[in-house]
This record gives C-alpha cells, sequence and structure tokens, in this order.
C-alpha cells in the first residue's frame, strides 16, 4: 500500500475521519510512537518514562471527531512549527491528533478539574486550532469535558512573548536564582488579572477567594523581574530568622566559602541581612562575615582609603573600640562620634570609611551592627590592615 503524508484537508474532504485509521501513512522521522492506547501513553509521558510510552503499543483509539494519538518528547520543537504551517502537527503511521509533550500531560492534570484557563501564548489562531485537539483528548480519556477561558499572553519588555531568552522560564530556575516559591506564584496570579485594588502581596487562599474570570485583562501582561524581586523581599522579609536561615543555607553551602560556617555567626547574619535580602542568592554577596579578611573593593579603597588623613582617624578608631568595655551598636557608634568630634569632623563622616575598611565594600547593614557581628577580634584585626596596606 503506498503511503502518503497527512495534510489539513484531509480533514475537511473526508466525511469520517476513522477512514483515515485504515490508511498507511508515512512514517514519522522523528520516531514517534505507533498508534497506542492515550490513556496509557499519557501516564507514562506524565511520569517522564518517555521510552516506555513508546514501547507502549494497544488496540487503536477511536475518537468520535478525530483518530489520533500524541506526540512524544524528542520531536515537540518540530511538531510545533509544521503545527503552525499545517494545522496538523506531525506525520505519522496514523493521523496526528497534533498535541505536543505539554499538552498531553496538562490534559491528564486537568482531568479532575472543572474549569481550564490556558494563556494564549501562540495567538488567537493558535489558540482555536488546539482547543478541539484538546477536546479530543478529553473524549478519548472518557473525562468531564471543563469550561475553558483563555488568559493574556505573557510578553517581555518589548512586548514580545516571554521567552528563555529573557531569563528563567521555567519554575526551577526561579528557585535557582533564589525566589520564594509563595512569591512567584503571588506574581503570576497578578499577571492579566487584578483583585480590584493596589494590594499585591496576597495569599494562596486569598487568591483563590478572590479570583474571578471578570476581572482577567483582556491586554497582554508584561513580565517585570523587579516587580517580581521586591515583592519577593516581601516575603523574605517576614520569615522567622531559623526559617530564612534554612532557606539560605541551602544556596550558601554551593558556595566555595560556604561548607563549613559556625553556625552561631550564620544564624546571626541571617538576623542581620534578613531585611536587606530580596532573593535567597544574594547571601553569596556575605563572604566577608566568615572569611578572616574581606576582598576589597578596588574602587571603594581609593574613594574611601586612599585619601590624607585616613591612616591617622583609623588608627583612633582602633583604640576607641579596642577601649570600650561593651562591643554593642551603642558602644560603636559612640566610639566613632568620639573620634570623628576629636578630629573636628561631621558626625557620620567615617562611616564609610569603616565600612570599607571592615566589609571591603560601600554598602551593606548598619556599620555598628555589622561591627557587632563581626565581633571586636576581626573588627580590630580588619582595621590594623586597612591602616597599614590600604591607608594614607
Amino acid at each position: 500500500m503506498p503511503t502518503t503524508d497527512l495534510t489539513s484537508r484531509d480533514l475537511k474532504s473526508l466525511a469520517n475521519p476513522r477512514e483515515l485509521m485504515n490508511r498507511q501513512w508515512a512514517p514519522c522521522r522523528y520516531n514517534c510512537p505507533v498508534h497506542a492506547d492515550v490513556r496509557a501513553y499519557i501516564e507514562l509521558v506524565a511520569r517522564g518514562q518517555f521510552q516506555a510510552a513508546i514501547d507502549v503499543i494497544r488496540e487503536r483509539l477511536p475518537l468520535s471527531s478525530v483518530c489520533g494519538r500524541v506526540c512524544h518528547h524528542p520531536c515537540e520543537a518540530n511538531c510545533r512549527r509544521q503545527f503552525v504551517d499545517e494545522a496538523v502537527a506531525i506525520r505519522t503511521l496514523d493521523y496526528q491528533i497534533g498535541v505536543g509533550t505539554p499538552h498531553a500531560t496538562g490534559m491528564y492534570n486537568d482531568c479532575e478539574t472543572s474549569a481550564a484557563a490556558w494563556w494564549s501564548q501562540w495567538g488567537y489562531s493558535a489558540v482555536q486550532a488546539y482547543t478541539y485537539r484538546h477536546v479530543a483528548l478529553y473524549q478519548a480519556l472518557d473525562a468531564p469535558l471543563p469550561r475553558y477561558a483563555h488568559l493574556p499572553m505573557i510578553v517581555n519588555a518589548q512586548g514580545k512573548p516571554y521567552s528563555k531568552r529573557d531569563g528563567a522560564a521555567y519554575v526551577g530556575e526561579f528557585r535557582e536564582r533564589g525566589f520564594h516559591p509563595e512569591a512567584l506564584f503571588n506574581y503570576l496570579s497578578l499577571l492579566g488579572w487584578s483583585p480590584g485594588d493596589d494590594r499585591e502581596k496576597l495569599s494562596r487562599a486569598e487568591l483563590i477567594s478572590l479570583f474571578t474570570l471578570d476581572r482577567v485583562k483582556s491586554a497582554a501582561a508584561q513580565f517585570d523581574l523587579r516587580k517580581l524581586t521586591h515583592l519577593n523581599s516581601l516575603y523574605v522579609a517576614e520569615m522567622p530568622v531559623a526559617v530564612f536561615a534554612g532557606e539560605v543555607r541551602e544556596y550558601v553551602r554551593k558556595l566555595d566559602w560556604g561548607h563549613t560556617l559556625d553556625e552561631g555567626l550564620f544564624v546571626r547574619v541571617c538576623a542581620l541581612m534578613q531585611s536587606r535580602t530580596p532573593v535567597y542568592s544574594a547571601a553569596a554577596g556575605w563572604k566577608h562575615f566568615f572569611s578572616d579578611l574581606p576582598d576589597y573593593d578596588e574602587h571603594a579603597v581609593l574613594k574611601h582609603l586612599r585619601r590624607e588623613g585616613t591612616r591617622a582617624a583609623l588608627q583612633r578608631v582602633h583604640e576607641a573600640l579596642a577601649a570600650v568595655s561593651e562591643f554593642n551598636p551603642a558602644a560603636v557608634e559612640a566610639a566613632l562620634r568620639g573620634v570623628e568630634q576629636a578630629l573636628g569632623l561631621k558626625p557620620g563622616a567615617l562611616n564609610q570609611t569603616v565600612r570599607v575598611a571592615l566589609t571591603g565594600l560601600t554598602i551593606g547593614a548598619g556599620i555598628y551592627e555589622t561591627a557587632v557581628v563581626l565581633g571586636r577580634a576581626k573588627v580590630l584585626a580588619r582595621l590594623e590592615h586597612a591602616i597599614t596596606r590600604y591607608s594614607i
């Protein structure tokens, strides 16, 4: 029997699409599985067992309006390009329903729902073309057909569809970058929908109770990483310190300096830096708390340490801090104010100089609190290093 390739005209020309089942179609060059039982196939694909899915050969499954099977993982990209051109995703042994792995697993996951909302990732025409295929899959699974709604497209700053070229594009990447799951859920829920007021931070329960389709916007929703980061910082700031420390520890352990840390010091640093940490991965900048000496930023050294009179000022700060009876934030501040007054400087004039000497940076937590977390011995040692190595 001669082999032929299925085109979109076949669906329109045949009164009964099941006649396609009796034809012998050209084998798929992407090695798609032969016609298989849809339920068994999708269950295997959903678990990521692609080879097992290929090996499951069952009797052909007739559908009420379309006869077919689904595409497996390796040919997804090629399927999508061909689908846009012809409205038929793949040439296979039999008629292909044209739905790739993400759609197949989505159908499987949604079988227990009464409504399904889909982002219009491919534009209105593609949504039309995909929906009837979804309906066919529901029929193949003997699942109740949900009500459909389509949410607006997510776009980048240039108004184009958001993709991996714009940064993190799947949940795992956001986790690797240090975003809290609830913050990401919160932010994504507000893309293309609004509760009707100015609230941004909403719990999952609040989002569920407030959501209605009539408040879904028709315009595309722009993904703004800065807004997500700000929202994430709100979630981070309100965590118990112990929970925050546990989350950050997973990121710090991946760093060359984070394998063996003093637990007491680590918790104190977490308490100090929590409100200043927008994402967990920002803890990569905490190295100066745990090393003997910080890595000094060259620009910061030139601006704050390589100035006339810096050495004399730091020597006086060293003497004042060595003399305080209790090493606490108030005592550190009083010592610096005393040195500034003795040198005829304005209050706070030495704060940045001391910050660079202790941390090597120009930004960070309050310098008095930072000094206390570092401890008197480490503070005095770093002051001595800055005096002899950098100051003039």
